[in-house]
């Protein structure tokens, strides 16, 4: 699939493309899980990332808790208090690249996106702390075209729901629109709704775990060579 020649607009991912959250979701899943006396590897933890609470909680069940099964609601709103506690005690900062690579969208006139599975109450708060605690030319709440959250539509990437609701929003042609993505599950959900994907690499997903997107890169900054051109 060929880049946007008439770029309009960049749906971004939050976790692990705005900020750098994926390591306090598996410290929150290590607690959580600690809490339920659960022996759990590694792997396991890792396996996690990317994917939304409901299917975590679902795959905790069928991994260790198939004797006493955790409600899901009743999961994700335990493991989901533990995750904002830990965002609540960090100063979180933007990815690297970030802050530039939406000042060249600016510039060229290319709104900016974001689909996140995240809920809305977790978007607002990671927002307002990147807003808050850095010292940054960008306020993060504002700065979005629209946002679509996890609690927002029926299903969470990877089904197509989020980035559906994302372009219809935005009013944009796909064609003319790309998303950004670091996880199987958001490229999933991007290429079915035939988005031009861009995966930014990252340490809990392995490259054929990235495949599927249009382009691998290795930062934030590469998309703005890679726009540039």
């Amino acid at each position: 699939m060929s880049l946007p020649v008439n770029l309009k607009a960049i749906i971004f991912d939050m976790d692990g493309v705005i900020v750098d959250s994926e390591p306090i979701h598996v410290e929150a899943f290590r607690i959580f899980l600690n809490q339920l006396n659960v022996s759990y590897t590694d792997k396991f933890i890792d396996n996690l990332v990317g994917y939304s609470i409901d299917h975590n909680i679902q795959t905790i069940n069928d991994m260790y808790l198939t004797n006493n099964p955790l409600e899901i609601s009743e999961g994700v709103n335990a493991r989901d208090r533990i995750y904002l506690e830990l965002i609540n005690q960090r100063e979180l900062e933007p990815l690297e690249g970030l802050i530039e690579l939406i000042e060249f969208c600016q510039k060229k006139g290319v709104r900016v996106a974001l689909a996140s599975s995240s809920v809305r109450e977790q978007v607002d708060v990671i927002l307002a702390n990147l807003t808050q605690n850095g010292n940054y030319p960008l306020n993060f709440k504002d700065i979005f075209s629209i946002s679509v959250s996890g609690d927002e539509v029926a299903e969470k990437k990877p089904a197509p729901d989020l980035y559906r609701t994302a372009l219809s929003m935005l009013g944009e042609k796909k064609e003319n629109c790309l998303a950004i993505e670091d996880s199987e599950a958001g490229i999933l959900s991007a290429k079915s709704n035939n988005l031009f994907c861009i995966a930014l690499k990252n340490e809990y997903f392995s490259m054929s775990r990235l495949k599927k997107a249009d382009i691998i890169v290795d930062s934030l900054s590469e998309i703005i060579s890679v726009l540039d051109r």
